[in-house]
Parts: structure tokens; sequence; C-alpha cells
């Protein structure tokens, strides 16, 4: 065997195992993206969730809010009135902490989606990168 065979087949092998190394690395960056894209969906259906309790939450808040300008002053009036409506006063701040609160966790949730959605991105990039390294591997086998 020629000097020249010897560098090839040595080449040759070197590019199989490199085109095979990158194939395996391909193959577990796939495996992580499917893992974070499947967490993206739990996540943006906790948040579609979240987002039609706070609306609900919300729209309960608002009633109960209603209740001192609707209900008649006429026959609910003197101290029994003062103390509704100092209770209600103290429900509807409850009521108003209660959802910022689930309001700030929904923003917190839109944060941790959109970091997620970059990780992703940034695994995207690297499986078409590693298939790429393999292509030219395998195009350099002569």
């Amino acid at each position: 065997m020629s000097d020249f065979e010897e560098k090839r087949l040595a080449s040759n092998a070197y590019n199989r195992a490199q085109a095979s190394r990158y194939e395996s690395l391909a193959n577990q960056y796939q495996k992580a993206y499917d893992k974070k894209k499947a967490e993206i969906e739990k996540l943006e259906s906790a948040r579609k969730e979240l987002s039609k309790q706070i609306q609900s939450y919300s729209e309960f808040r608002n009633t109960v809010s209603q209740y001192s300008t609707t209900i008649s002053t006429d026959t609910f009036k003197g101290t029994r009135r003062d103390t509704f409506d100092k209770t209600l006063s103290k429900i509807t701040t409850t009521m108003n902490t209660h959802q910022n609160e689930h309001e700030m966790n929904l923003a917190k949730l839109d944060a941790e989606i959109a970091k997620r959605k970059l990780e992703l991105g940034d695994l995207g990039g690297a499986i078409g990168s590693a298939w790429n390294a393999v292509e030219s591997f395998l195009a350099a086998i002569f």
C-alpha cells in the first residue's frame, strides 16, 4: 500500500469518526430541543389557564366592589351600612392584592417562556451546525 493510500485511508477514517461524533451530538441536541419544546408548551398552557383565571377573578372582584354602590342606602344605613362598607373596602383591597400577585406571576411566566424560547433557538442553531459538520466531514471522504 502506498504512502498516499495510507494517508487517504487514515483521513477517511478520521472523517467518518468525526461525522459520527457530530451526528451523535446533533441527536443529543435534538433530544434537548424536543424536551425544551415540551416544557415551553406546558408553560404556555399554564399561562393560558392562569390568564383565564385572572380574567374570571377580575370580573368577580368588579362585581364585589360594586356592591357598595348598587345596594340601596334607603333601607340599609347607619352603623350596619358603615360596617358593611368598611368590610367591603377591606375585601376589595385584599382582592386587588391577590389579583396583582397573580398578574406578577403571569409576568414571570411570560419571562420564563421567552427565556426558554431563546434557549430553544440556540439549540436549533446548534443542531444545524452539528448536521453541517456531519455533511462536511462526509463530503471530505475521498
